[in-house]
């Protein structure tokens, strides 16, 4: 998910440098993962913190692209908010498919916006059905 919140960032801001070296080694990181060489840790939130300087850092020209690079977190941030979240195929794929969407949105549309409140006004929609995704893929509680 962080590797594809990582090429909405290097979609959206200005100067890509940060955003390069970024996409490099979250997708790096997610083929190790995958393989199943290295267990998740605790490293998410210093990977979210760097992710959000990185952000900050390459869209100091066009205030929005911060914004957008921020939302393109996507699916990401919405998790906490869901107490579960199934782990069945379909529901993986859904989380992906919802977190290529933000993505896609995010980047192209709130990214480019000059103003950090019009790309935040403009970041809300995809959100909110980010989060009826997550709702629809949600174990239901008998």
């Amino acid at each position: 998910m962080l590797a594809i919140s990582a090429i909405g960032l290097y979609l959206c801001v200005p100067d890509t440098e940060a955003p390069k070296a970024l996409l490099g080694a979250l997708l790096a990181a997610a083929f190790v993962v995958r393989a199943g060489a290295l267990q998740p840790t605790g490293g998410a939130t210093a990977v979210a913190g760097l992710y959000v300087w990185i952000a900050g850092l390459g869209g100091v020209g066009r205030p929005g692209s911060v914004v957008g690079g921020i939302a393109c977190l996507g699916v990401v941030l919405l998790l906490p908010l869901i107490r579960s979240i199934t782990t069945s195929r379909l529901g993986v794929i859904m989380l992906v498919a919802a977190q290529c969407g933000v993505v896609a949105y995010e980047s192209r549309s709130a990214g480019f916006e000059i103003s950090a409140w019009t790309a935040f006004l403009v970041s809300i929609p995809a959100f909110v059905l980010a989060l009826a995704t997550l709702l629809v893929v949600r174990p239901r509680s008998t």
